[in-house]
């Protein structure tokens, strides 16, 4: 975990789509600034999805039921055509068919939306390195016949220990015409991070790093007079654009009525050396799946070990640090356990 929040502090993301999270309820996902939005997979091990937020970012989780694939959406506010964000995971075992119906009914009726994830799918327009399976041509006609916009790095996502790379993480969108993605061989898991960049405007510039101080009194007379009391309503039509009505000036008012601090957090402390092992072990295992020479595979071994006993030893030094610093005559004791529940 510590190297995901290194992850996160490096490349300040302001949004994070996370697949195959294998969280429980009883386990937490909490990153300073960030707001999380999960669906774990309650009926077996694995799976699971999430998306976090940067607090910062006006925003509402929507639910989607899906029969095939693993979805935890949101919805940007203040984009002016509220851009939908999905961070979307497919099993492998599940239904092509039923995948592609679950596709549609997440595009169903959005004029702007971004499904991000792990579609587990090849084919060589987006993995030029696999052989396409039946996911990957599935996936392929349903983007041909609708027009959506496929987008995937030039490299592969995915260096099995074995097997051939691939590229199975990618987005697909809708009305969304400006945007790239490129792969990030930064963290040690099989999987590398794909960074999406899309071109959106915004009626308040997203605050990074930062906690809102709202004033609750402005809040409240800012509701007072924009929102009616009483609306005249005589169909479904007028019920639904009430309801728009009514969010959107809730989120304006929160905005027009808050104000933002700047939080100071204390990085995650990964050694340099230890990066360096991680981007060398990560360079090794590409250069194995090409090559299969066993002695590479022993030494990205070897590197894998390393790296776990760095990370066990960095976070065991910041500990007896702490601990060598606690003065009873004071409440660093009391501060000592409270660093300690704060779980990521």
């Amino acid at each position: 975990m510590d190297e995901f929040t290194v992850f996160i502090q490096d490349n300040n993301p302001d949004i994070v789509a996370l697949q195959e999270t294998f969280l429980r309820p009883s386990l937490t996902l909490n990153i300073a600034n960030f707001t999380t939005h999960r669906n774990d997979r309650m009926t077996h091990r694995g799976g699971g999805t999430a998306i976090l937020v940067k607090n910062s970012i006006a925003h509402r989780r929507i639910h989607i039921h899906t029969t095939s694939v693993e979805v935890t959406a949101i919805v940007l506010e203040d984009q002016p055509l509220k851009t939908t964000i999905c961070s979307l995971y497919k099993p492998p075992t599940s239904s092509n068919n039923s995948c592609i119906s679950d596709l549609l009914k997440i595009f169903r009726n959005r004029s702007q939306c971004l499904i991000v994830g792990d579609f587990n799918a090849r084919h060589t327009t987006w993995s030029p390195n696999s052989s396409n399976n039946p996911a990957g041509a599935a996936l392929a006609r349903f983007v041909r016949s609708t027009g959506f916009l496929l987008t995937a790095p030039n490299g592969p996502t995915r260096t099995p220990i074995r097997g051939r790379s691939s590229t199975i993480d990618f987005g697909l969108s809708c009305g969304i015409n400006d945007i790239t993605a490129e792969a990030i061989p930064d963290l040690s898991s099989d999987h590398e991070p794909v960074h999406f960049v899309i071109a959106t405007t915004s009626s308040s510039p997203f605050k990074q790093n930062c906690k809102t101080l709202t004033n609750w009194n402005k809040f409240q007379d800012l509701i007072s007079s924009s929102i009616p009391g009483n609306p005249p309503i005589t169909n479904s039509t007028d019920i639904d654009q009430a309801i728009n009505y009514f969010n959107s000036q809730i989120h304006t008012a929160i905005h027009q009525s808050s104000k933002y601090k700047p939080i100071i957090n204390q990085l995650a402390n990964i050694p340099h050396a230890t990066r360096i092992k991680i981007k060398e072990k990560n360079r090794l295992r590409k250069l194995w799946q090409r090559t299969q020479y066993p002695p590479i595979k022993a030494e990205v071994n070897r590197l894998q070990r390393s790296i776990r006993t760095d990370l066990k030893s960095a976070k065991e030094h910041v500990w007896d640090s702490l601990y060598a610093d606690v003065n009873t005559a004071t409440d660093s004791v009391h501060k000592l356990i409270s660093i300690g529940k704060k779980r990521i």
